[in-house]
């Protein structure tokens, strides 16, 4: 299963979900302290029933992020040509622009998509109204690539891209288009994943990305906070909802869900216990969701990382001919929204409780 994933897609910062499958084959120990919230790898009595939402037509899709039974995404052609797309009513509204080559979408709140679509090999930030396809280009001047992650209170937020010297840019936009750069200037590269109106997460990074940290903002360049844990390596935030962060820290190479609530010192690891890697991707009233692997060169599956709810296991609600999935977010009603690989194509999916 292809897994491309707005932190990732269309640059390329590491992929950390193909690194959780391609991993080496000897489980890697913790030799530091680490803070820590156990979750037990056995599954809670939680049940859910999972839904394959990929439309009659199509090669394959997406599901990412949205409120209110409107769910942003990408469809998948037959000839392999990825359209931002949304669900709702039962039903995928195919919103690619005319001229492009490549669009994504990413998340939809009260009928405004946002994403991005790829014109003459350049990435532009998109903001979609409805399903007709109609759209804006957000793209600010003086870039080369933009993109739109995150939507939520009348605030976008992502990233842009300069050619010369090569460098990425975490950046928001008011709904009415007006960006803002918000890259702080101690780090070479910046990025956003997601927006909850009032705070932005996501990462800043060195030249090489060798080394890269969770980062928040709020709004400013001058807002901007450093989330990596003194315990970790690594780490960068997926996912904000009223201050709270989540996301993934590295420790030895081992990758773990981290979570945090506006502070380097309040990180901790919601890594289950026994799972061979995890990470998280989103968060809505108390419950965080993502995914983790049960050992070496094993696949990646849906999960629920979450203390008071329980560890859940999503994948095992799919038929045993789905190989592979992922819980990317969560709606306000608890429904999780992904994608699973079957058959050698990869299929939005639903968990419904």
């Amino acid at each position: 299963m292809n897994n491309p994933n707005p932190k990732e897609h269309p640059y390329n910062q590491g992929s950390h979900l193909t690194n959780e499958v391609a991993m080496g084959s000897n489980k890697l120990s913790i030799t530091v302290a680490v803070a820590a919230l156990a979750l037990p790898l056995t599954s809670t009595a939680q049940s859910y029933v999972a839904e394959d939402l990929n439309p009659s037509g199509y090669a394959g899709s997406y599901m990412y992020r949205g409120s209110a039974s409107q769910y942003a995404g990408a469809l998948i052609l037959p000839g392999g040509v990825y359209h931002a797309g949304t669900f709702q009513n039962s039903n995928w509204s195919d919103l690619h622009p005319l001229g492009s080559t490549e669009s994504w979408a990413y998340e939809t709140l009260s009928g405004t998509t946002v994403g991005y679509a790829v014109f003459g090999g350049s990435a532009h930030a998109m903001v979609w109204q409805g399903t007709s396809g109609a759209y804006s280009d957000f793209h600010p001047a003086g870039y080369d690539q933009s993109g739109i992650a995150g939507y939520q209170g009348r605030q976008m937020a992502g990233w842009t891209y300069m050619n010369t010297p090569g460098i990425y840019h975490a950046a928001v936009w008011t709904s009415t288009g007006r960006h803002t750069d918000v890259h702080p200037a101690a780090w070479a590269n910046s990025q956003i994943n997601a927006t909850d109106g009032r705070f932005q997460a996501g990462s800043v990074s060195n030249s090489t990305y060798s080394i890269q940290h969770a980062a928040l903002w709020q709004g400013a360049a001058a807002s901007f906070v450093d989330l990596n844990p003194t315990w970790a390596a690594t780490s960068w935030a997926n996912h904000v909802l009223k201050n709270v962060q989540v996301g993934a820290s590295t420790v030895n190479g081992q990758t773990m869900a981290t979570i945090w609530t506006g502070t380097r010192a309040s990180g901790r690891s919601i890594h289950p216990t026994g799972a061979y890697t995890s990470e998280a991707f989103g968060v809505s009233k108390g419950i965080t969701v993502g995914t983790f692997t049960a050992g070496p060169s094993m696949p990646v599956r849906a999960c629920v990382l979450d203390a008071s709810f329980g560890f859940v296991d999503l994948h095992k609600f799919l038929p045993t001919n789905y190989t592979a999935s992922v819980a990317y977010g969560i709606d306000p009603s608890g429904n999780i929204l992904g994608y699973a690989g079957v058959g050698g194509a990869t299929h939005a999916v639903i968990w419904r409780r």
